[in-house]
Parts: C-alpha cells; sequence; structure tokens
C-alpha cells in the first residue's frame, strides 16, 4: 500500500513559503537492481521493447503503431484553429438568436396576458 502526503499552505499573500515538504525528499540515483531511472538528459532502452514483451507483440508493430500514433499527432497539430474573427462572428451569432428567441417568448406571453400587441419584427 502506498502512503500519500499531501501539504496544505496558506494562500502566499507575502510570497511563496522557503521551504516546501518535498525539497526533504532524497534524490534516487538508481534503483536497488542497477537500472537507472528516468533522466530528461535520455533514455537506455528501446521504446516498445517492454510493451512488446509484455503484449506479445513483435517490437517491430509496435514500433509502427508508436511512429502511426506521432505522425497522427504532429497532423493534429497543424489544424489550425478558426481565427478569432470567425469565433466572435459565431458568439455574436448565437447571442442574436438567444436575444430573438426570448423576445418571442415574451410577446407571446403578453399578447396572452391580453396586454396591447406589439408589431412583429419582419423575419
Amino acid at each position: 500500500m502506498a502512503k500519500v502526503l499531501c501539504v496544505l499552505y496558506d494562500d502566499p499573500v507575502d510570497g511563496y513559503p522557503p521551504a516546501y515538504a518535498r525539497d526533504g525528499v532524497p534524490a534516487i540515483g538508481e534503483y536497488h537492481d542497477g537500472q537507472t531511472t528516468p533522466s530528461p538528459d535520455g533514455i537506455d532502452f528501446t521504446p516498445g521493447d517492454l510493451l512488446a514483451r509484455e503484449t506479445g507483440q513483435p517490437a517491430g508493430r509496435i514500433s509502427a503503431w508508436r511512429e502511426e500514433f506521432l505522425a497522427a499527432g504532429r497532423e493534429g497539430l497543424k489544424a489550425r484553429p478558426a481565427p478569432i474573427e470567425d469565433v466572435a462572428l459565431r458568439e455574436a451569432q448565437r447571442k442574436v438568436g438567444e436575444l430573438s428567441m426570448e423576445v418571442d417568448i415574451l410577446q407571446a406571453l403578453l399578447e396572452r396576458k391580453g396586454h396591447p400587441q406589439f408589431p412583429r419584427r419582419s423575419g
């Protein structure tokens, strides 16, 4: 069973605390069996090897799937979001439609209550 430590601080109105609970956690350089820990400097394994062993799939197939996944991600990043003008126009059109519907509902309620009729908007 893993233990979880959660430390809460007051809002840092006078700046951040000088130390954090994680500051006292020792750094792990390598595991007891000699395997190195993950590092931003590089990796000492071939991506997909462990997955291939665990799933029984050939490493080449895992590698191909990985490359397809990464290529699809790169293509997805190329898709550009709509220009801000288009987003603003769609939002304005949505708001106009919403307000028009509210006006129609209120006019129908007033007519039902016997209030004088208002001229209908043209279409």
